[in-house]
């Protein structure tokens, strides 16, 4: 039997505030897709509440917050 383990670490370009709000996950599952699928969802869900604690930009920013900040 194969599993395989997802590790997750989210940290930011910056210092201050959102260097505190870096994010670390683990988990095993018993499929590829289902350990992309599930890493995918942990990475956006951490990556919106640091751009919602940065007043610089707009929620419609995500892509240029990641860009610039991740």
């Amino acid at each position: 039997m194969l599993i395989y383990h997802l590790v997750v670490d989210v940290q930011t370009n910056n210092y201050g505030e959102l260097q505190e709000s870096h994010c670390y996950f683990s988990d095993v599952f018993p499929t590829l897709d289902s350990a992309v699928q599930h890493g995918t969802q942990e990475v956006k869900v951490h990556i919106e509440k640091l751009l919602k604690k940065d007043i610089g930009y707009e929620e419609n920013e995500l892509e240029d917050f990641t860009r610039e900040n991740i």
